[in-house]
């Protein structure tokens, strides 16, 4: 029994979260029998038992308020919710009206003018460029001298080739 001797010096150190467990019914059958045996023996924990019946019944007691302490908390209630209501912003009204279908009926609306706009505005409202029209001038320019740098490289590549082959000649010869 974990430390209940320390909260009561009555009862018995094995029996004290017994007899609580009793008080309350949780002990059926043999569990039950041995700590009612233990409390017909034992006057400490015949007395603890008495004294929890007495204590813990008043453990339980609940303390509500008076009718006059609902009335006036439902009173303030009404007063601030009224409050509330009176600082509400004028858009607020506007959309408690709207059922939730219009949402989705002027989501639809406004998609079809779009789709439509578009359709038949011959193009006047999407811009093609190219891609070089895109990138500012001076990625341009360095696009431009990317090809030859390219070429550049490719010519080193091919020096370095023909230097191996030379190289490779002159062995086969020798």
């Amino acid at each position: 029994m974990t430390g209940w001797d320390r909260y009561s010096p009555e009862a018995c150190k094995d029996f004290g979260e017994d007899l609580i467990l009793y008080y309350y019914g949780e002990w059926q059958g043999t569990e039950r029998d041995r700590v009612e045996k233990h409390i017909k023996d034992c006057p400490r924990c015949e007395s603890f038992l008495e004294e929890l019946s007495r204590l813990l019944p008043l453990s339980h007691d609940t303390d509500e308020p008076p009718e006059a302490f609902w009335e006036q908390y439902s009173r303030e209630m009404h007063q601030k919710l009224a409050a509330l209501e009176e600082k509400r912003p004028w858009w607020n009204s506007l959309f408690e009206r709207i059922t939730p279908w219009t949402y989705g009926a002027v989501a639809t609306a406004f998609g079809l003018i779009l789709s439509l706009v578009l359709a038949f505005s011959g193009g006047k409202w999407l811009q093609r460029y190219s891609s070089e029209d895109r990138l500012p001038q001076e990625i341009q320019a360095v696009s431009g001298e990317l090809e030859f740098f390219k070429t550049m490289e490719l010519m080193e590549v091919l020096e370095l080739l023909e230097g191996v082959g030379q190289s490779n000649h002159e062995r086969k010869s020798a």
